[in-house]
């Protein structure tokens, strides 16, 4: 099964003058954003120029459902979306429990939640069954355009816990997914 990728960008230009680390939003309309063999070029930029971008990379587990249909897992960082199976998740809108809601002696529940800041658990799944879980997580990151006014953001292929799969490790940019993309050449300079 060929993986999900999701990738937010938001492109920010750095400020003209003296200071030049500091960024200022920029319109998306004339911004060019396409996929080229294993790079994401963003194109239409003033030339030698940071640019700062949103990044939501994915993390692959394979977790087996529990007894009441649940998967935990644990992250450092709240992530943005989590996919299981055809099922998106969204993390940051999970209610915070004391402990974990299904147990042994009580009924299931299809509520995902977390039990800390750090623990999470998607609920509502078939019962002991293996699952790809995907966890995006966002990362900002700052590249320079080159001296025609585009920069390049490599994909790789990871190795998912289903040791045949391999899968790419961006998902979208600017809410468009990886997948979705119009493929072009690689820009010349």
């Amino acid at each position: 099964m060929r993986a999900l990728n999701l990738l937010s960008l938001f492109v920010l230009l750095s400020y003209e003058g003296i200071n030049q680390t500091f960024a200022k939003p920029v319109s998306m309309a004339i911004v060019t954003t396409f996929r080229a063999e294993d790079k994401v070029y963003i194109t239409n930029l003033k030339p030698n120029t940071k640019v700062e971008i949103d990044l939501q990379r994915i993390t692959f587990r394979k977790l087996v459902a529990d007894i009441c249909g649940e998967v935990s897992f644990e992250s450092s960082k709240v992530p943005a979306l989590v996919l299981v199976g055809n099922q998106e998740f969204i993390p940051n809108k999970f209610a915070l429990e004391a402990s974990r809601v299904c147990t042994k002696n009580s009924p299931k529940s299809d509520r995902s939640y977390k039990t800390s800041k750090t623990k999470f658990v998607v609920a509502g799944l078939k019962p002991q069954q293996p699952y790809l879980v995907q966890i995006m997580k966002s990362a900002r990151k700052t590249v320079t355009t080159n001296k025609c006014g585009y920069s390049s953001i490599p994909i790789s292929k990871t190795l998912t816990p289903f040791s045949s799969s391999y899968a790419d490790n961006i998902y979208a940019i600017n809410g468009k997914r990886l997948n979705d993309m119009i493929m072009q050449k690689p820009p010349k300079c």
